[in-house]
């Protein structure tokens, strides 16, 4: 078994793939490989990536499975880290592209540091100068060097749009984005949680949106540190501003960014940590609430059913996470004040 493996979940994916993956078989790293889990793909995703790649010698690394329906970010990467069995977990986005000696550092880095579950390296902006010329310009411009928790339980990737100048050095962070995570086997195994018949690794429920947070924040609490590598660049095709994006979002992005966000708390929270940031907490959910209600009150609504039937369900996992948590409660706030 290869030390690293790559996952790569794609849904309509097809504008990035080739790119992600050259950039992968382009690495000064060897010993890893590439399991790409397609969520039933109708843009050609799949026929590309057969075409491309499965006539050269590189298939040896490459496994597609490609699912009959869509299991989301959560469910199709719990999917493959159920498939393999390697030191290290790269989860990558599709639309991200990296460095020849991103992987050797990473793996490095991650044998240096025995404590960190997970940890993330530069990830900076990339974007198309000419699509049809296949010319892609990197630039110098952070996308983000971990997540960052605010005193009102809002989570941000630290330095997102910030020009790089060296600013952020290589040290602990709250947690690390999904678009490009690297994880400890063993960490995972840890924090890992039984749900009906099977076990997973990031919230199936959850679907998609705020899993990444949510697993570090559970990672955290037993106990595991997590770290950002200064010296490790990837690039990221993410879209726009958040300003457009937030009025460009599909309202059932929104409604699973929201109920998820809640779920999420429900989950980790320990109140004795929120009492100091309290007036924060309140502020920010009452404007947030507020916005939501009046720019898409059909889905606010159906968004509160959806959290409301699926409480239960947290709050088991919620007892299960404090029963085997860690951390005093002490260092998991000093995150929330900072």
């Amino acid at each position: 078994m290869p030390k690293l493996s790559i996952h790569i979940v794609t849904f309509n994916s097809r504008q990035f793939i080739k790119y992600c993956l050259d950039s992968l078989f382009k690495s000064n790293f060897n010993d890893f490989q590439v399991f790409i889990i397609d969520n039933n793909s109708c843009d050609g995703t799949v026929e590309f990536i057969n075409r491309k790649y499965f006539d050269k010698k590189k298939e040896k690394k490459l496994y597609l499975i490609k699912n009959k329906a869509n299991k989301g970010f959560s469910g199709a990467h719990n999917q493959a880290i159920n498939l393999t069995d390697s030191e290290y977990v790269l989860v990558l986005n599709p639309d991200t592209i990296i460095e020849p000696d991103f992987l050797s550092k990473m793996v490095n880095f991650m044998d240096k540091n025995k404590k960190t579950g997970a940890a993330c390296g530069k990830l900076l902006k990339a974007r198309f100068k000419n699509i049809e010329l296949e010319q892609i310009k990197k630039t110098n411009i952070l996308d983000t060097t971990g997540i960052k928790a605010l005193r009102s339980n809002r989570f941000l990737d630290r330095g997102e749009r910030e020009e790089d100048k060296g600013q952020f050095k290589t040290g602990s962070v709250f947690g690390v984005s999904g678009a490009c995570a690297f994880y400890k086997r063993d960490a995972l195994e840890n924090v890992k949680m039984k749900n009906g018949d099977n076990f997973e690794y990031f919230d199936n429920d959850f679907f998609a949106y705020k899993e990444d947070i949510d697993i570090c924040w559970r990672m955290r609490l037993f106990g595991w540190d997590i770290k950002y590598f200064a010296d490790a660049f990837s690039y990221h095709f993410r879209a726009g501003a958040p300003s457009k994006e937030r009025f460009s979002k599909s309202a059932l992005i929104q409604s699973w960014s929201y109920r998820n966000h809640l779920w999420m708390l429900l989950k980790n929270s320990l109140p004795l940590c929120c009492i100091s940031r309290i007036f924060y907490i309140l502020w920010y959910e009452l404007c947030k609430k507020f916005y939501f209600l009046i720019t898409r009150p059909i889905t606010f609504l159906k968004t509160i059913i959806s959290l409301l039937k699926g409480f239960k369900k947290m709050y088991k996992k919620r007892r299960y996470i404090m029963k085997k948590k860690k951390i005093d409660i002490n260092q998991i706030c000093s995150w929330f004040n900072k």
